[in-house]
This record gives C-alpha cells, structure tokens and sequence, in this order.
C-alpha cells in the first residue's frame, strides 16, 4: 500500500472519531506525512539549539510547543526541522 493510501485511511479513522479535536486530528495527519523523511536530535542538542535548560523543554513539550519522540524509557529525540 502506497504512503499515501495509509494517509487516507489514517485520515477515515481519525473522522469516524468523535473524541479526537480538528487540532489533533491535524497533527497526527503531518506527523505521518513527515516522519518518512525527518531528521531527529537529541534532547541535549535541542536545548542547545533553543539556549533552553531541560525543566525548559518539558515544559514545551507539556505545552504542546515541541513534539517528544520516545525512543525508549529513557531515551527521546525532537524533530530537529521543529526545534530549528
């Protein structure tokens, strides 16, 4: 199945969704747009780009400025064309 067949499918599922806002439902539909081809970075290097300390960037990502990507329980990567 092509990418964008999944998208469309995505997208059916999200609209059959009555708990699921416009603002999510957008988002979640660019996260998969984009993941193919993003480039991630460490927290370390985020806070760096953005001259921020890490209490800082929880609260971004709390706040929904910053999407984390868990990599693991103790291990998470940003999007760096989102920090940038």
């Amino acid at each position: 199945m092509a990418k964008e067949e999944t998208i469309i499918l995505i997208q059916r599922v999200l609209d059959g969704d009555p708990t699921i806002t416009p603002q999510e439902k957008e988002q979640i539909l660019k996260a998969c747009r984009n993941r193919a081809r993003r480039m991630v970075i460490s927290a370390k290097e985020a806070m760096r780009i953005l001259g921020i300390s890490r209490p800082t960037l929880r609260a971004y990502v709390h706040q929904g400025l910053l999407t984390q990507i868990n990599v693991s329980a103790r291990k998470v990567r940003f999007a760096q064309d989102e920090v940038e």
